[in-house]
């Protein structure tokens, strides 16, 4: 009786125990389906959300095929989000440059670190387009690489825009060279003098200047100096000083009293603080008497005929257009026939190599001894080349400037033809 019982009771427990698998079953059912619709509606929100997003998203599997992209993307390449899902770029773009893309997701997946790429794409019947793409790594659970995301921002009108500053400062670049002389005197031409001169600025335009005419047929201004800052600011500065200082040349020719009068003018109004070092000097052709004067400039070297050089301790004051009423001094030096002037910057004497180490002024003045007996020309392009060799390819810090005079005395019935015969026009 009891085995009868007990296998009547065992189908009923099985039945039972079924019935509760069957209930869990339709539970899990329940939640899976319930985490299912949970998971399609976060992908949706998380679709809607790239969606909106203006910027290029995708992303791709280690064989580079698109596994999601937004529609961005799709608007960008023409196409349908479904048609791009799956595919490479070898679909869409020409050869060599989806190879370039595959070769940049290789690497990206290969290193693990994000990157940052900038390429240029042509659309058929369309302008060229730039594109600024980050591409990072993306890992499973376990770290492993699994393929790669990657944002893409058109940076088109900022690229136009950066092209448009660069044609500006590349036409305000002409236009500062052109303010500075760029035909220099020799021996031949006048017997009394040589000179050479040049001006590298740091950037585009700068704040350096050199300048010389003659005042009259006896007496030449030179000039060298530099505006604190670099760029437009200091380049704008640097033209308003110029055309100061040669109205102011005009008439008044001690460099103190040039040095006096551009101090005011520059200070006057001077709400943005600019200021401008400077070194003005008059050389007599006739008895090689030069007066000169130094608002807060590099001192000059002076090289004798026998082979020495030293510094010109010239009597400095402040810098131009910091303080109005300024009273610059003079002094006077008397060249003889074959002394050399050479007037510089500091971005000569600070120019940096790549360990941060300055050219200094010891390297200059035996520089500008080793070069002693050799034309201005060769003086300058001398330190030049040296200054480069010193830098060793090291970004140029600092504008350079660099003026040698040379004085070889008054050769008589000598006729003087004007150096810069449109400085009238501009003091006018």
């Amino acid at each position: 009786m009891k085995d009868r019982k007990k296998s009547r009771e065992e189908p009923k427990a099985q039945l039972s125990e079924l019935q509760q698998k069957v209930r869990e079953l339709e539970r899990e059912k329940a939640h899976s389906e319930q985490a299912t619709q949970q998971l399609r509606n976060l992908l949706s929100m998380q679709q809607v959300i790239l969606d909106s997003i203006p910027d290029i998203i995708w992303l791709k599997d280690v064989e580079s095929r698109f596994l999601a992209v937004n529609e961005a993307f799709a608007r960008t390449s023409r196409r349908s989000k479904t048609e791009l899902i799956g595919k490479t770029d070898f679909d869409f773009w020409p050869a060599n440059l989806a190879q370039r893309f595959r070769d940049d997701d290789v690497e990206v997946m290969r290193s693990g670190i994000r990157k940052v790429i900038e390429e240029t794409l042509v659309h058929s019947k369309e302008q060229k387009v730039w594109i600024e793409t980050l591409k990072s790594p993306v890992h499973d659970h376990y770290g492993k690489v699994i393929g790669t995301v990657g944002i893409s921002r058109d940076i088109t009108e900022r690229k136009r825009a950066q092209e448009r500053i660069q044609t500006e400062l590349a036409v305000a670049a002409q236009i500062q060279k052109s303010m500075l002389p760029q035909e220099f005197p020799c021996a031949p031409q006048t017997g009394e003098f040589e000179l050479f001169a040049l001006m590298n600025p740091a950037r585009e335009v700068g704040g350096d200047f050199y300048d010389f005419f003659l005042v009259d047929n006896d007496r030449l201004c030179v000039s060298v100096g530099d505006v604190a800052g670099k760029g437009v600011a200091a380049a704008l500065f640097m033209a308003i000083t110029i055309a100061l200082l040669r109205s102011t040349a005009r008439e008044t020719s001690a460099p103190d009293m040039i040095l006096n009068r551009l101090n005011r003018e520059l200070a006057r109004g001077n709400e943005a603080c600019m200021f401008v070092t400077a070194f003005c000097a008059i050389l007599d052709l006739q008895t090689g008497e030069l007066s000169y004067s130094n608002a807060g400039h590099q001192p000059p070297l002076i090289c004798t005929e026998t082979k020495s050089v030293a510094c010109l301790a010239a009597p400095s004051g402040p810098p131009l257009g910091l303080v109005d009423g300024t009273v610059y001094r003079r002094d006077h030096l008397t060249l003889d026939r074959g002394d050399v002037l050479f007037a510089h910057t500091d971005g000569v004497t600070e120019a940096c190599d790549k360990h941060s180490g300055f050219f200094a002024e010891d390297r200059l003045v035996q520089r500008v001894l080793e070069l002693k007996g050799r034309t201005c020309k060769e003086i300058v392009s001398g330190v030049m080349e040296s200054v480069a060799s010193f830098c060793e390819g090291a970004d140029q810090a600092d504008d350079i400037t660099m003026l040698a005079l040379g004085f070889n005395g008054r050769i008589s019935n000598t006729s003087i033809q004007p150096l810069r015969p449109q400085v009238d026009m501009l003091t006018k």
